[in-house]
């Protein structure tokens, strides 16, 4: 059996998730492989999720997937449960509808505001209840319901404010299954774990013993794992379940901007116990000779990039607007839309004829919006919304921009050369100066540079003879060959797994 753990599957989904989707596709359609694939967060809404990656073909319908949480409160689906409707109206309390907001209501009872509900299920039923504090009107309990009106989740705040305490999961028979603890601190740190169990209760000390725990579980003996997640890696270096082949996919930059011997938080385990990974996989040959200048052990090293079904048909002048850049990406902060958003306001007063349609969601889509309009861009530069049809905004395009910080490989940036759309680039660690061929597929820009980003914009809009292609290391044939023979290989650490247990 095979499988990929990580730590959430999401409806929508940016580049990580993109990429471990594909693989397990390709994989499970050319090579015949069977994929589990595993997530360790908690989302109550997952079979809806599966059903979605199915029915948009993100992955084939041979795959399966497990949910520690689903996988612990499995039991609950022997028996069939009514579904209980829950009724807005509460006797004793005074009920106002919230404004602005589909069926969302508060609570009064002899005054003071007590509670918040909202009935936003697809079936109209209880979705949530706020308990608020008397004293702040700040929520200090929430209450969560699935579709059928049972309780699934409760969770404590610290007062005054939204850190999380506690948090209670229950299966539909009302019981307890797992409780997780928090420090009550802003990034909502888990200090250690509970699950109630029929005849036992398991304390785990940490999360990642807890994920430890459930992939002994959930993973079979003679199996092997792909890790997407640096979260994840302890846990799975730490279980105890015969021949494990263990590999760990690097998707984004390891180090520090600033400093490529100085690691990642994140990365720190991994660098410290790489002995214990079967393979480690990277994504561009950069990020990998740099790994190997810092760890002891680099025998387990492998380079594996993205993929994309190369495009050998495609016009690269045909139905193009000569003025109309593009960015495709998710609105964060580490994508830095902010540069491209300056440096196109400053070479649209060279030239008032370009424009620039931002495509992505995320975070900073009020910030951009607010920065578009302080520059008094509306009419250059607009943000789109998320798109579904990349390939249509690229074939559109004169060029696309790429001004992340940081990244593992940049798999927009062969999208928009696959569809014959040069890419302006930040010359960032690490892919871009391994997927474009500086002034005939797009220009390298120095990191940060708004002015140069700004020249080269002018530039471009100027030419009209690049010749954008992707390289054939990335075609997805030799992706499917790359990972099929790294699967074929043996387990690394086999032997070692064998004297632990003997010892």
């Amino acid at each position: 059996m095979n499988y990929v753990v990580t730590t959430t599957l999401p409806p929508t989904f940016g580049g990580r998730t993109k990429a471990l989707l594909k693989r397990t596709k390709l994989l499970v359609e050319k090579e015949n492989y069977k994929f589990t694939l595993v997530t360790t967060n908690y989302n109550n809404d997952y079979e809806d999720i599966y059903q979605h990656y199915l029915d948009s073909n993100f992955v084939p319908k041979s795959v399966d997937f497990i949910n520690i949480y689903d996988f612990l409160k499995s039991d609950q689906k022997k028996k069939k449960y009514p579904i209980i409707n829950h009724k807005t109206e509460m006797q004793g309390y005074t009920v106002h509808k919230v404004e602005g907001k589909k069926r969302t209501y508060r609570y009064f009872k002899d005054g003071v505001y007590e509670m918040y509900k909202r009935f936003n299920h697809p079936n109209k039923n209880l979705k949530f209840i706020d308990y608020m504090s008397p004293n702040s009107s700040k929520r200090i309990k929430r209450e969560e319901f699935d579709q059928e009106g049972y309780l699934h989740r409760k969770i404590y705040y610290k007062q005054n404010t939204l850190n999380k305490t506690q948090e209670i999961m229950f299966k539909k028979d009302g019981n307890a299954y797992v409780n997780r603890l928090f420090k009550g601190d802003p990034n909502n740190t888990v200090t250690s774990v509970v699950y109630f169990d029929k005849d036992e209760t398991y304390f785990f000390d940490s999360e990642s013993d807890f994920y430890k725990f459930c992939f002994e579980k959930i993973i079979q003996p003679n199996s092997q794992v792909i890790s997407d997640a640096r979260n994840l890696d302890q846990a799975l270096i730490e279980m105890n379940t015969d021949n494990v082949k263990k590999i760990a996919v690097q998707h984004s930059t390891f180090h520090k901007l600033e400093d490529t011997s100085e690691v990642r938080g994140a990365y720190r385990y991994l660098l410290d116990y790489s002995k214990h990974i079967d393979y480690m996989v990277f994504l561009t040959e950069g990020q990998k000779e740099n790994w190997e200048k810092i760890c002891d052990y680099t025998a387990n090293t492998v380079t594996i990039p993205h993929s994309i079904k190369l495009n050998e048909t495609i016009d690269k002048k045909t139905n193009r607007d000569p003025n109309k850049f593009v960015i495709v990406s998710r609105l964060h902060p580490g994508k830095q839309i902010d540069h491209a958003i300056r440096a196109f306001a400053k070479a649209s007063s060279s030239n008032p004829n370009i424009y620039l349609e931002i495509y992505g969601d995320g975070e900073e889509e009020r910030k951009l919006n607010k920065l578009i309009k302080e520059l008094n861009m509306e009419n250059r530069i607009e943000l789109k919304g998320r798109t579904n049809e990349p390939d249509l905004v690229f074939q559109s395009a004169h060029c696309s921009l790429f001004t992340s910080g940081f990244e593992g490989l940049g798999l927009t940036i062969l999208e928009s050369l696959n569809n014959g759309c040069p890419v302006i680039s930040y010359d960032i660690k690490y892919g871009p100066s391994e997927m474009i061929v500086d002034d005939e597929s797009g220009y390298l820009v120095e990191p940060n540079n708004i002015e140069d980003l700004t020249s080269h914009i002018l530039k471009t809009a100027k030419r009209n003879d690049f010749n954008p292609r992707v390289p054939k290391k990335y075609s997805e044939e030799r992706f499917i060959n790359n990972w099929s023979e790294l699967l074929g290989r043996p387990n690394n650490n086999f032997f070692i797994d064998k004297l632990k247990k003997i010892l």
